[in-house]
């Protein structure tokens, strides 16, 4: 099974907002720009994070310490 990463909401709460973003988006994270590090099409796979020990898998719900990136 897998481990919640979000508290569960009760009637009249909100999930906190970083619930609802994900690590690509964050603007700790650095991709890795390696050969081996990208798919088929190119587009790169592998994240690292100042909070994280390993490389993070594109797409990966956010942490607490998320913020957005600036565009």
């Amino acid at each position: 099974m897998a481990k919640r990463t979000a508290p569960a909401t009760r009637p009249g709460q909100r999930q906190p907002e970083w619930t609802k973003h994900i690590c690509d988006d964050c603007k700790h994270t650095r991709w890795v720009e390696t050969h081996q590090n990208k798919d088929w099409e190119g587009k790169y796979i592998c994240l690292t994070c100042p909070f994280e020990q390993w490389h993070i898998i594109r797409g990966r719900q956010a942490c607490a310490k998320f913020e957005q990136k600036l565009k």
